[in-house]
C-alpha cells in the first residue's frame, strides 16, 4: 500500500472521528400527533419547516404501502402515492448489504415498528462456512473467491499463499467489481473500534454516492455494521437498523417512491465473546506436522486468520484430520470434502 494513501485514508478517519461527517438530515423520530390526525403510521417534518409533510401509510399487514405529501404541511395530505401499484421495471433499485445481521436481531426490529417498507423479514441458508467473502461471492453469484479468507492453502502452488496484504489489496474480494459502494479498506480495521461514528459516515456516503448515480441499480455493502455487532452486540445493530431506516425513508420522499430497495445480510452473528481453542498443541498430539507445505502424509497446514468462529485445514489425509479434530473439547462439528460431496462429523 502507497504512503500516500495511508495518511489520506488516517486524515478521513480523524476526520469523521471529529465530527467533519454532516448527519444526514432527514428527522429519526415520528411527529405523534400528526400521524395520528392524519390516521397514519409514521409522520415526518421532512423538510424541516416545522410542520409534518411527509406521511407514511400502512396496510393491514402493518407494512406501508402508501406514501402522502404535503407542502403545506396540514394533516389531510393532497398528494399520495400507491406504492404497490407502481411499474416495478422502471423504478431504480438499491441493494443495501449489511454484514453480520442474524434474524433474530432484525425480527425483533420490524415487529416493533421498524423497517415497514419491507416485507417481513426472511430467513436464509447461507452457504458453508459462512463467511463474508463466500456468501457475498454467493449472493452475486460472480468469480469463485481463491480461498475462504485472504489468507489459504493454494493446493495448485503446494503452499500457504496471501495474508493482510491480499486483504487490504481486496484480493479476496472480486465480487467488489458489482459493487457501486464499498468503503475503502482502510475502515475494515477501525471500524471494529469505533463502529458508530464510521457507520454514520458510511450510511452519508451511500446516500453521496446514489444522489450522484445514473444507473438502474446500486449495490451497496456497509462493513462497518460487523463492527456494530461485535463492538455493541444487538443494541449496536439496532442502532444501525435505525440509521438505515432513516436512509430509506429520506430516498423514499425524495424520490416519490420511485425507488425499489432489497436488503440482506451476508451473514448472521453470535454475540458471544471468542475463545481459540489451543487446536496447535492437540494436533500434535495426534500425531501432526503443522507445516505450510504439504509433502507427507500427516502434514497440515492451518490458516489463522481473521475474527472467525470456524479454523481451515489442509492435508491429504482429510477423514483422519477430521475425525481428531472433532474430538476436541469446543469443537461443535467437522466437515471434508469427498468427491463431490462434504462429509460432516458432529
Amino acid at each position: 500500500m502507497k504512503s500516500r494513501e495511508l495518511v489520506v485514508g488516517l486524515a478521513m478517519l480523524f476526520g469523521c472521528l471529529a465530527g467533519c461527517q454532516k448527519p444526514m438530515h432527514f428527522p429519526a423520530e415520528s411527529m405523534a400527533a400528526s400521524a395520528k390526525a392524519a390516521g397514519a403510521f409514521v409522520a415526518y417534518d421532512a423538510s424541516g419547516h416545522g410542520a409534518a409533510d411527509f406521511y407514511l401509510f400502512t396496510d393491514a399487514n402493518g407494512r406501508i404501502n402508501r406514501l402522502g405529501y404535503d407542502s403545506a404541511g396540514h394533516a389531510n395530505t393532497k398528494q399520495y402515492v400507491d406504492l404497490d401499484t407502481l411499474d416495478k421495471k422502471s423504478l431504480r433499485h438499491m441493494v443495501i448489504i449489511l454484514d453480520g445481521f442474524g434474524y433474530d436481531v432484525v425480527k425483533d426490529y420490524y415487529d416493533h415498528g421498524g423497517l415497514r417498507l419491507f416485507y417481513p423479514p426472511s430467513r436464509v441458508i447461507a452457504p458453508y462456512p459462512t463467511l463474508t467473502d463466500v456468501c457475498l461471492e454467493d449472493a452475486l453469484g460472480y468469480v469463485p473467491c481463491a480461498g475462504f479468507e485472504a489468507a489459504y492453502y493454494s493446493h495448485s502452488k503446494g503452499l500457504e499463499v496471501g495474508g493482510a496484504g491480499d486483504y487490504l489489496k481486496g484480493e479476496d474480494e472480486p465480487y467488489t467489481q458489482l459493487l457501486q459502494y464499498r468503503a475503502s479498506i482502510l475502515w475494515d480495521g477501525p471500524s471494529y473500534i469505533w463502529p458508530r461514528p464510521i457507520f454514520d459516515k458510511e450510511i452519508n456516503d451511500v446516500k453521496k454516492v446514489f444522489d450522484g448515480l445514473k444507473t438502474h441499480e446500486m449495490i451497496a455493502y456497509f462493513v462497518s455494521s460487523a463492527g456494530a455487532g461485535t463492538k455493541e452486540g444487538a443494541e449496536g445493530q439496532r442502532r444501525c437498523l435505525g440509521r438505515v431506516d432513516q436512509l430509506i425513508h429520506q430516498i423514499y420522499w425524495e424520490t416519490h417512491g420511485q425507488i425499489s430497495i432489497t436488503m440482506f445480510a451476508d451473514h448472521g452473528h453470535s454475540y458471544t465473546p471468542g475463545t481459540r481453542i489451543p487446536l496447535e498443541g492437540l494436533l500434535t498430539q495426534h500425531g501432526w506436522n503443522l507445516t505450510d507445505k504439504l509433502k507427507n502424509p500427516r502434514d497440515v497446514s492451518y490458516i489463522r486468520f481473521g475474527l472467525e468462529t470456524y479454523a481451515s485445514f489442509s492435508t491429504t489425509q482429510r477423514k483422519e484430520l477430521a475425525q481428531d479434530r472433532i474430538q476436541a473439547q469446543g469443537v461443535e462439528l467437522a466437515s471434508y470434502a469427498q468427491d463431490q460431496s462434504v462429509i460432516v462429523l458432529g
